[in-house]
């Protein structure tokens, strides 16, 4: 790879770091995974319910891994080309692990992939890079109630729409995506019918209805927040990597027209936190070591951190 372009990239990636943390209650899950592959550099993470283990994407080494209670790493999906696998989602009712796939050298490539859960096997992998003119980071994923997909591009200002037999199209292009640097980051489906789409670079949060994207609307956020990766939970809060060094869950009471900060966890960013994945109700955030990967240091694992809220006390 071109170093010094990855180094670029990179840079504006670790904008969004956050520092390390174990919060830890008493009960069976881990507090801390630790992934054991070498310099594989997972920016992704996702739970896998139905065969109960982590899954990871890898900026290295592109493709799918399986990631283990005692830290095995093993391959599930091959890398397509040379591109590196950014976000996943993992699409349990349909028994698939759909991936965002970038060239992080070049900028100039944008894609989807969909894998069976269990195999691996490519189910589709489609080029989403021609429909729009200009750079390209395919940054994160996730599926609605009837399995089509929306991925995220950090620089053109487009979320793409990918049906379940794999043919792609642009969902909505907006001007409220169109800034400097990293744009649109983070994204989750609401089954009440439409996106939430974090845009990092300008602290900014988008509730997006899929009946109608153009009339997509700034969420009301207090205070405002710069996402990386979030995840919806059953519980109905948006938990969140975010760029002020924590690990926050966000509230809404009217349907995401405005929406709260009420619970943050401070942690260690020199291990560059990048997104995070929900396990039985705890957060797990995962860590992707920009900062060894742009200095060639060799990175023997990779953590996947639990957080744990008491969102009771703030009820």
């Amino acid at each position: 790879m071109n170093r010094l372009k990855v180094l670029l990239i990179l840079a504006l990636i670790t904008v969004l770091a956050l520092p390390l943390a174990i919060h830890a209650q008493g009960d069976d899950l881990p507090e801390i995974v630790l992934a054991q592959r070498a310099d594989y550099f997972p920016e992704g993470v996702d739970w896998d319910p139905l065969n109960e283990r982590f899954l990871t994407g890898s900026i290295a080494e592109g493709g799918v891994f399986t990631v283990a209670d005692d830290g095995t790493v093993e391959r599930l999906a091959d890398q397509v080309e040379d591109l590196s696998s950014i976000g996943i989602h993992v699409d349990a009712d349909d028994a698939r692990v759909l991936v965002a796939l970038t060239d992080v050298v070049d900028a100039d490539i944008a894609a989807l992939g969909a894998y069976d859960l269990h195999t691996g096997e490519e189910l589709f992998v489609v080029d989403l890079t021609d429909l729009y003119d200009g750079r390209h980071f395919a940054n994160d994923v996730t599926v609605d109630d009837e399995g089509n997909a929306y991925v995220t591009d950090s620089f053109s200002p487009v979320i793409y729409k990918v049906t379940p037999d794999g043919s792609g199209e642009i969902f909505l292009q907006s001007d409220e995506f169109d800034v400097t640097g990293f744009a649109l980051n983070g994204i989750d489906y609401h089954p009440d019918g439409y996106l939430l789409a974090a845009v990092a670079g300008k602290a900014a949060l988008y509730r997006v209805p899929l009946d109608d994207p153009a009339a997509l609307t700034p969420v009301k956020l207090s205070p405002p927040v710069s996402m990386d990766g979030m995840v919806l939970g059953e519980d109905g809060y948006l938990y969140a990597v975010s760029g002020n060094r924590e690990v926050v869950v966000i509230a809404s009471e009217d349907d995401w027209t405005s929406a709260d900060v009420i619970a943050r966890e401070s942690a260690d960013g020199m291990n560059s936190p990048t997104t995070l994945a929900l396990r039985d109700g705890a957060a797990y955030v995962i860590h992707a070591h920009f900062n060894a990967m742009q200095s060639n240091r060799i990175t023997e694992a990779f953590e996947i951190v639990r957080f744990d809220f008491d969102l009771d006390e703030v009820e």
